[in-house]
Order: structure tokens, then sequence, then C-alpha cells
């Protein structure tokens, strides 16, 4: 129809004009996430300032939120892996498959599993689940804050990273292969991820490159670079539609960006 005819053409004007973006940001994301309950996913040094301007967008497009988790540097910290694996081994919820290797990726996989589930899915007894998160969280590995009133499973989540750190430095790669970790069993428990990231996020050391290089993940989690932008917070909710509709891609402004915008999907 007609509003879809219009809608359509602000989403190809929204890339060039910052502005013209803010403007019509309700717009272009009222109703695109309808239904769906978000996490929002963070990094230790994820800018506050890209943490606040998102979360009322996502709210615009119809998004419930269930809660904010950051990724402490201890969960991906190779002198704690011995806690760690003694952590993994004593919350594991039954029914859960923990996949042989690094307690890392274990650790990814209840915490996935504790904080997301498809719509419809039976998830993790909420006894079970706050063993797994309270028990991370004892151990310092992650933060969680969540809304007042009873906990609910998240069927989308939006990762919000740090700019690029230093390529050299174990500690960022040790990050890094976390992070990408976590973004992909919580892929494989929800309706879909997204990892979206500053314009600096971008470069030699930085996840959103990490992401982008692996053929495998990207395929199934989306990206989006220059997130710290009126026209990078649309983005990152039209990704996010389109991964609860099976999509996929790499969206923004940088080198390595596949399209501009996700292609429209009325809901």
């Amino acid at each position: 129809g007609a509003l879809e005819t219009n809608t359509n053409d602000l989403r190809s004007q929204v890339v060039d004009d910052a502005a013209f973006a803010t403007s019509v940001t309700a717009t272009l994301v009222k109703g695109a996430l309808r239904g769906e309950r978000v996490l929002l996913v963070t990094t230790p040094d994820t800018p506050g300032s890209l943490v606040s301007a998102i979360k009322p967008v996502l709210v615009q497009a119809g998004a419930t939120m269930t809660g904010q988790l950051m990724l402490r540097p201890e969960l991906a910290d190779p002198a704690r892996t011995n806690a760690l694996q003694d952590l993994v081994v004593s919350v594991a919820p039954a029914g859960i498959t923990l996949p042989g290797g690094a307690a890392v990726a274990q650790a990814a996989v209840e915490l996935s599993a504790a904080l997301l589930g498809p719509p419809g899915a039976p998830g993790l007894s909420a006894a079970a689940a706050e063993k797994v998160l309270g028990g991370f969280a004892e151990l310092k590995a992650v933060e969680l804050s969540r809304p007042s009133g009873p906990a609910q499973q998240a069927t989308l989540a939006v990762f919000l990273i740090q700019p690029a750190g230093n390529p050299k430095d174990a500690s960022q790669r040790a990050l890094t292969a976390t992070v990408l970790r976590v973004a992909s069993a919580m892929d494989d428990r929800s309706e879909g991820v997204v990892v979206a990231g500053p314009a600096d996020a971008l470069g030699d050391g930085g996840i959103l490159t990490a992401l982008r290089a692996d053929s495998g993940l990207s395929a199934r989690v989306s990206s989006v670079d220059g997130a710290d932008s009126p026209v990078g917070r649309i983005l990152s909710v039209l990704a996010l539609q389109e991964q609860a509709q099976g999509g996929s891609g790499r969206y923004g402004g940088g080198p390595d960006a596949s399209v501009a915008v996700p292609s429209p999907s009325p809901r």
C-alpha cells in the first residue's frame, strides 16, 4: 500500500541523512519488533551512550526489554578456566546438552539457555535459570540487570559492543573470541542475534571485524557498524526484525558491509 511504499522510500533515503533519520525513526521502526522480547548484551567498554540511545528505539519498535547482560573480562580470562569449568558443572541444567571442549563454550550455552528461547518453545524453569545466572554473577563472569516483575526469556538478542582494541593484546583477543561464542550460542537458542557497534568498532582487533571475517557465523548472526548514529540505530532494529524472520546480513557504512539497509519485511 501507500504506507509501505513511503516507508521503503524512507529506508533508502535514511542512509545518507542522519538528521532525517532522527526525525523519521519512529515511522521507520514502528511495529518492527512487535511481540518480540529483546535482551541487550554489552562488553566491558561498551559506551554508555550507545546503550542509552538504542533502548528507546527498540521500545518504539514494539519490543519488550528483558534485561541487560554485561560479559565481564573474567568470563574470557584463561587464568580462570578451572573456576569456570567447576561452575559450568555445578549449575548445568537438566536437559541442556553442553558441547565438548572449552569451558567458555559450555558457559555460553548455559547463559543462553537461561536467558533466551524461541516463542512457544519450553524454556528452563525459573529456578534452573536463576541457578545458572546466580552462579555466573557470583563468579563475576557476568552482570545482569532486569526490569522489575517476573523474569522473561528473550526471543532476540542485540550485542552492543565496544570500539576496536589492540589486536596484539591477548586479553582483547580472548574477549573477542568469547563474545563470538556467546553470540553463536544465543543465536542457536533464539530467533536471532544482531551484533552492533560504534563506527570505531571496525578495524584490527575489533569484534565486528572478527565476526565479519567468520563466514560461517556471519551467515547466521547479523552485524551493524555505526550503531552510535541515528541511522545505525534504525539499522539495528531492522536487522533484528530480519533475524526474527530468518534473514541475516552485514549492514552499515563500513567497507565490509554487504548492503546498506536490510530488506523491508512488513510484519
